[in-house]
């Protein structure tokens, strides 16, 4: 089925899948206005709390022999739907890819860019927010630190860096470099919307001014 293309207003998709490019089976993806519905699973948009998801690249012999694309979803219930994917050999790699990429869009449209507004909302009318095992108020981020005793730790925005690499977010200390949190995109909920809330922070630089509003607040 002929998709169009994904907007605010019509992030609906209708594609058949196959988790693996070798197997024949398919499992039918809907994504209406309202919910998602995969395999038996249905789950409505406004029921979601966190989301994941990530490419896991797979090596035998040292020879990378396929891709596993995976995003998963999680409501206010528990409830959870899995969609995975894969290619393997380097077949119809790209189509893949342009099919893993346009499920993301859909979904920032109806999950994940919905999130980023409820998190940042939040933070604008100088309340605390936990995300992805982090804490954030508008003066900083807190995170656990320690090799063997765990410790909460506390950066403010000018002192944040924030790197987005090989499956990871790493948030460290512009000032100690050992001082940082690195979390996995693809294991932890709801990485991948703090990574686009702190990109959207440093954005014109929303971070001092969310700092600056609420400087009488300070903790």
């Amino acid at each position: 089925m002929e998709n169009p293309a994904i907007t605010a207003d019509n992030y609906a998709l209708e594609l058949d899948l196959r988790r693996s490019s070798l197997n024949r089976f398919k499992h039918h993806l809907s994504i209406k206005k309202d919910f998602i519905e995969f395999g038996k699973k249905k789950i409505f948009f406004n029921d979601v709390d966190a989301i994941r998801y990530g490419i896991l690249q797979v090596y035998v012999n040292g020879i990378k022999t396929s891709r596993v694309f995976e995003i998963r979803l999680k409501d206010r219930a528990g409830q959870t739907m899995r969609i995975t994917f894969s290619s393997e050999l380097g077949i119809n790699k790209r189509k893949i890819e342009d099919t893993y990429n346009l499920i993301l869009d859909s979904l920032w449209f109806a999950i994940t860019g919905k999130l980023f507004n409820k998190y940042y909302n939040e933070l604008s009318k100088g309340h605390k927010v936990q995300i992805a095992n982090c804490e954030l108020s508008p003066h900083g981020i807190q995170f656990k630190f320690g090799l063997f005793v765990k410790k909460p730790y506390f950066l403010t925005w000018d002192k944040t860096l924030m790197v987005a690499s090989k499956g990871f977010l790493v948030i460290r200390s512009a000032d100690k470099k050992r001082i940082c949190k690195k979390i996995p995109l693809m294991r932890t909920w709801n990485a991948v919307v703090l990574h686009s809330l702190l990109n959207g922070l440093w954005k014109e630089g929303r971070a001092y001014k969310l700092s600056q509003e609420h400087k009488t607040h300070q903790v």
